[in-house]
């Protein structure tokens, strides 16, 4: 989380030796908004005070800070938001009654964390995503939908079985991966999916104009509920 802005970002991990990798690329992030990372304040995790970790912040110049031993209240307001983060996503997979298993969170926990980063900070007064980005604008939230919920969307062709498969299929929304790109899941076959066309009914699924840049480039069309387009 950026000191200044109360920005934030989640970066799930397979394994603790991910992080030098994430952090490279939430400095990145930070230089393409014009911001410069100048520490990274953290705990005593192993894995933060050697090896790998300590060369990143060397290469990037960022001075490493490291919060004293066995006492979790002086990371602040960096304990704070990450108990925020994670109560709201229990209280969306609870909200979901059972219908998405628990171990999707990792899906579900950086939308958690886009949606507070859009709204008003009780100390700042200002949306964090609006104070953290050069341009000032906030992220597009409009196709964000409740965990659990219904939604039907487009299977490529390479995924189905036969050409007389169904074009279209049910999943449960998770979270969105970007502003067009949706977490997905297929319980009958327990993955996870990414998805760009999506509704919340078949019916609008239907009637809705879905196509790719590619597929206009090419004059490529998708029969969708028999519309050719």
């Amino acid at each position: 989380m950026d000191d200044k802005t109360r920005y934030c970002k989640v970066y799930p991990m397979k394994q603790k030796s991910d992080a030098p990798a994430c952090f490279e690329s939430f400095a990145a992030e930070a230089r393409r908004q014009g911001r410069t990372v100048k520490a990274l304040r953290s705990d005593n995790e192993k894995v933060l005070k050697e090896g790998g970790m300590v060369e990143t912040l060397n290469e990037l110049g960022v001075e490493p800070q490291y919060t004293p031993p066995y006492d979790p209240r002086a990371g602040g307001r960096h304990e704070r938001i990450i108990e925020t983060l994670w109560s709201h996503t229990e209280r969306a997979l609870h909200g979901a009654k059972g219908l998405v298993p628990f171990d999707v969170w990792p899906y579900i926990v950086p939308n958690v964390a886009r949606t507070y980063n859009n709204l008003a900070h009780s100390v700042t007064g200002a949306p964090p995503s609006k104070s953290w980005k050069k341009d000032g604008m906030m992220d597009d939230l409009s196709r964000q939908r409740t965990v659990g919920a219904t939604i039907w969307a487009y299977v490529s062709e390479g995924e189905r079985k036969n050409a007389h498969s169904a074009r279209n299929r049910q999943y449960l929304y998770i979270g969105m991966r970007d502003a067009h790109t949706a977490y997905l899941y297929d319980e009958s076959r327990d993955v996870v999916v990414e998805r760009g066309n999506f509704t919340k009914t078949i019916e609008a699924f239907n009637a809705c104009l879905l196509y790719t840049s590619d597929a206009a480039d090419e004059g490529l069309g998708v029969d969708l509920g028999g519309r050719r387009i």
